[in-house]
């Protein structure tokens, strides 16, 4: 569906702003996809899988 959504964004923002390579139309893009709820694969949580070590000290010994 976002592939969808961001052709037909597209097509709107090359009537509206000449050009879908504009700052303001990409803007336009990104913006309106947003706010339907999509989010950037860059941005996803990431698996808990692994956690960092935590380092404390205990005294003198630091614990790993």
């Amino acid at each position: 569906m976002p592939e969808e959504l961001e052709r037909k964004l597209k097509s709107k923002a090359k009537k509206k702003f000449g050009s879908i390579i504009s700052k303001r139309a990409r803007k336009h893009v990104y913006g309106t996809m947003r706010k339907t709820g999509w989010i950037p694969s860059t941005q996803k949580k990431k698996h808990k899988s692994h956690k960092p070590i935590e380092k404390y000290h205990d005294g003198k010994i630091e614990v790993r």
